[in-house]
């Protein structure tokens, strides 16, 4: 009859990571590379606001093309093959510059004889003290604490009468805020091989920043917003320690249903 009961028991510990979901839950962090690429409705254009003090201020949209990267930090169970997002980090492209070209922008006072031009522009987005919480699929962008930042760090500004500023020296870095999530959106698994599986993800991150360029006099201010689109894909691999955390896990379930029987 011992035996028949733990035959019995089986099936039902192999049942029990569907019924209790996220408990049996590993947690990983996956890189992931995103290529910025229109959709939705979502066109990665961003609008650019030059302010000079005492001379007004010009707008110009810049288009965002290339990629950037992301730690998508999880909540994997390996038995079914279910992902949940559970925290994101921005990472910069080390060395510089940036994985994400803009392209040039010109601008112009005082009917054109004031002129700032920035050109060969290249950055990438930031995360300090990551990870930053992702709810339901989405993630703020907080104006203090753990937090993502803007930084761009290659390309010059040329303008009018003063010395022109090479990024790569002297870079923009600027903590993104706003009442806008960003949004990262799963779709999988696919290509399953024992614990491991592929999943596509879609991230939304709307941008909005806001730095002094230069200290003047006169005073520059730089503005931007839009929102970023980018798509990738990755592969969760478990390591193997991790399961066997797992399986130990499931074993004592066994051990401990077998006792009470």
């Amino acid at each position: 009859m011992k035996r028949n009961l733990k035959l019995l028991l089986l099936p039902a510990v192999f049942m029990l990571p569907a019924i209790c979901g996220p408990a049996w839950a590993i947690e990983l962090v996956a890189p992931v590379d995103f290529t910025l690429t229109p959709g939705g409705g979502y066109n990665n254009q961003l609008s650019m606001t030059i302010n000079i003090q005492g001379m007004g201020s010009d707008s110009e949209t810049t288009t965002a093309t290339g990629g950037l990267r992301a730690n998508l930090y999880l909540d994997y169970d390996p038995l079914s093959h279910a992902a949940t997002v559970t925290g994101i980090g921005f990472a910069m492209q080390n060395p510089p510059p940036g994985n994400i070209a803009l392209t040039d922008m010109h601008f112009s006072y005082y009917f054109g004889l004031v002129k700032i031009d920035m050109t060969g522009l290249r950055g990438d987005l930031d995360t300090q003290a990551p990870p930053v919480p992702v709810t339901s699929g989405q993630f703020p962008f907080p104006s203090s604490g753990a937090g993502h930042y803007m930084t761009i760090n290659a390309g010059m500004i040329t303008a009018t009468g003063v010395d022109p500023i090479n990024l790569a020296v002297d870079p923009i870095y600027s903590r993104i805020t706003g009442s806008t999530p960003g949004t990262i959106t799963l779709s999988g698994p696919y290509n399953i091989v024992g614990p491991q599986a592929s999943f596509d993800a879609t991230l939304l991150a709307p941008i909005y920043f806001s730095e002094v360029v230069s200290d003047g006099p006169p005073q520059v201010t730089a503005t931007g917003s839009g929102t970023l689109r980018g798509v990738g894909s990755f592969t969760v691999v478990p390591e193997p320690s991790s399961l066997l955390l797992l399986l130990a896990g499931l074993s004592g379930l066994l051990c401990y249903g077998w006792r009470r029987r």
